[in-house]
């Protein structure tokens, strides 16, 4: 197949925006490259691709075909190549085109080839992150061959929002990306709403051997995430963090008791740690081991987690979450590590605008919301690495600010739980329960307010 393309645009790489404390939501790329025909001619081509901080991605491309001169508008949703192959080597990853494309504007083009970017592993003083490398095209012998890419750039939303014409090139004024864009203001919330507290109460083994430094990058993520997105709101935030040698039974029902809550406030309980269930247990949801020395008794060393879930929702906040990453299976099994997802480099959110409108349908509803989380099903384990902690707890965040930061259509705290879990049970694939590819699947459930 011959990819014949033309445009004459100079285009940009546009690099890295998203929010995350340390990680923005997504990442906008422009590119400008020429594919090489087998004829020898060069031709022009520029897409400008989305990737979320979950491996998502999507792209769109702008062409002239040169046989026919109609320009062509297409969309294209790529994957990440760790959903494919397990196997492959984690300091270079690949986004490969999946699915049909979108032609938006201009008939199909049966010549529009398949494409793949690839990425290169670096790090830095916040961990790993993947760049863009190249541009590679299945040619007309099926073989992939490389683009040359002309010229890239990084830039913010604030450079979106300065300079329409690169935005309008590839968006109409009328879409919800142009829009959002167009629109970003500094709304805030109304002052009834500045009155409510956002309490967060986050119990983590940060000292355990096998899972100390997973759980440690959960507990920066949600510790982050609350309290700047609480800055960023106005309103009073209070946190109480059980890890290191607090970590114990009694101080977290001392933090659950001690919890003065009026109808207007925010309750999140995390929970990062080993989780684990009797046989004879009737809940759903895992309990939490509370104890930091194999040698403690840990029948007098734990609570379930819908028995806390119970006790937080008697507080009557107007919304209440409860999360727990961890195992809900037999104590003492070894943890599962798998692959991490290609993200980009963690950059800061200062800057960066919450979409107003959505915050306020995830925080602040009109009637109670309550939802409890455990990261596994009854006797499964939970997955996770080094490098982005608990899979769950990374989905589970990824979703969240996407929907905080970004034009994300219809937020709602099922939609964020649920793309989650489906998110943690692919990349779950990654990693080995025994001789078998793990399979992890959330336990969701909604608790209507009495």
């Amino acid at each position: 197949m011959r990819f014949k393309l033309f445009f004459k645009l100079k285009c940009l790489l546009l690099l890295f925006l998203g929010i995350q404390q340390g990680a923005k939501s997504q990442s906008y790329y422009f590119f400008d490259f020429d594919v090489k025909n087998a004829d020898s001619s060069q031709v022009k081509n520029v897409a400008f691709l989305t990737l979320g901080i979950d491996g998502s991605s999507n792209a769109r491309f702008k062409y002239k075909s040169l046989a026919t001169r109609e320009e062509h508008l297409v969309e294209q949703v790529f994957t990440d190549s760790s959903n494919i192959n397990f196997k492959q080597s984690n300091s270079k990853r690949y986004l490969v085109s999946t699915g049909d494309p979108d032609f938006l504007q201009g008939n199909i083009d049966s010549n529009f080839p398949k494409f793949r970017i690839s990425f290169i592993q670096k790090s830095d003083s916040n961990g790993v992150y993947f760049e863009p490398e190249g541009i590679d095209f299945l040619n007309d012998k099926n073989e992939w061959q490389t683009s040359l890419i002309n010229e890239k750039q990084n830039k913010e939303l604030s450079d979106l929002r300065k300079d329409k014409t690169i935005l309008g090139y590839f968006f109409g004024e009328n879409e919800p990306f142009y829009t959002y864009v167009d629109q970003l203001n500094s709304r805030g919330l109304d002052s009834d709403n500045l009155k409510s507290t956002f309490y967060l109460i986050a119990v983590v083994n940060t000292l355990d051997q096998s899972i100390g430094v997973t759980t440690q990058k959960d507990l920066k993520k949600i510790k982050e995430t609350f309290s700047v997105l609480s800055s960023q709101l106005g309103i009073k935030y209070v946190e109480k963090t059980i890890s290191g040698h607090d970590f114990n039974k009694k101080n977290v029902e001392n933090a659950i008791k001690s919890l003065k809550v009026k109808d207007k406030d925010i309750i999140f309980f995390y929970y990062s740690g080993h989780g684990y269930r009797y046989s004879n247990d009737l809940s759903d949801f895992p309990r939490m081991s509370l104890r930091l020395q194999k040698e403690i008794s840990l029948k007098e060393n734990n609570l379930e987690l819908e028995q806390v879930n119970n006790q937080l929702l008697a507080k009557k906040a107007r919304v209440t979450i409860v999360l727990s990453d961890c195992c809900n299976e037999n104590i003492g099994l070894p943890p599962s590590v798998g692959i991490g997802t290609l993200r980009p480099r963690a950059v800061g959110n200062t800057k960066e605008k919450l979409n107003i409108d959505n915050s306020k349908k995830l925080f602040f509803p009109n009637n109670r919301i309550s939802l409890i989380i455990g990261a596994a099903e009854k006797n499964q384990l939970s997955s996770g690495n080094p490098e982005l902690g608990g899979f769950y707890t990374n989905f589970f965040q990824s979703e969240l600010i996407k929907n905080l930061y970004t034009n994300q259509e219809n937020p709602s705290w099922i939609n964020i739980s649920l793309t989650a879990k489906n998110n943690t049970m692919r990349q779950a694939l990654t990693a080995l329960c025994g001789s078998n590819r793990c399979v992890q699947r959330a336990e969701v459930k909604f608790v209507i307010p009495q």
